[in-house]
């Protein structure tokens, strides 16, 4: 299969917003870990692993909405 230059632009372009997303969501979870990871552990780490992190992250939101408490 040989992809045209217009289909390898596009893939390269979705490519870097991927990229784009994923380091995004890596400094939330910096932020939210509060230095307990930083973003070279967290390029270490598969990224399958994410999904653990954000899953406590959605929890501990979820509990301070329910309790009013705010998480800074």
């Amino acid at each position: 299969m040989t992809l045209s230059n217009p289909e390898i632009e596009g893939l390269l372009k979705d490519y870097d917003k991927r990229i784009d997303d994923i380091k995004g969501s890596m400094a939330k979870l910096v932020w939210y870990m509060r230095g307990g990871v930083n973003m070279s552990e967290l390029l270490d780490t598969p990224i399958n692993d994410y999904k653990y992190f954000n899953a406590v992250i959605e929890d501990n939101v979820e509990l301070s909405k329910k309790h009013n408490q705010l998480i800074l």
